[in-house]
């Protein structure tokens, strides 16, 4: 039994937090491109 609620404790955790993993990669995503755009369009400015 131990066994078994070890086994599950980590796949129940890691599927609850999946989707908070999805919406900080979807904003860090966003955040990289945003500050690229940033970047390159001073850049081009110069």
């Amino acid at each position: 039994m131990k066994m078994d609620q070890t086994r599950l404790g980590p796949t129940a955790k890691e599927r609850h937090r999946s989707p908070n993993q999805i919406l900080r990669f979807l904003s860090f995503c966003v955040f990289s491109s945003t500050a690229w755009l940033l970047i390159s369009s001073s850049f081009f400015l110069k």
